[in-house]
């Protein structure tokens, strides 16, 4: 659903998924790391993008464990974010990781 162009510094959203699409600080941030990998070697490159999963995972694992390690839900996510575009962006992350539940 999104095409990053690194040489030409791109991004591309498909059409069918625009609509469900919203840019957050956490994909402008990770599109700041990617707009300088022109600039990188292949190694640097994997690794600021490990190091940005990383970072988004540890601020998943805070965020349940104030749910008391029960996991997230998107209503839990969307009570404690005014941004319900990111909301919904880290309810997949974390069901992705194992760190949601559905209920």
């Amino acid at each position: 659903d999104v095409y990053v162009d690194l040489r030409a510094r791109e991004v591309v959203v498909a059409e069918q998924s625009a609509k469900d699409f919203g840019v957050t600080s956490v994909h402008r941030d990770l599109g700041r790391v990617l707009s300088s990998a022109a600039d990188m070697s292949d190694e640097e490159l994997i690794k600021a993008v490990a190091d940005k999963t990383a970072e988004l995972l540890a601020k998943l694992q805070v965020l349940v464990d104030e749910e008391e390690g029960e996991g997230l839900t998107l209503g839990s996510l969307t009570e404690q974010l005014p941004n319900a575009a990111l909301a919904n962006f880290l309810f997949g992350v974390a069901l992705a990781e194992g760190l949601a539940r559905t209920d």
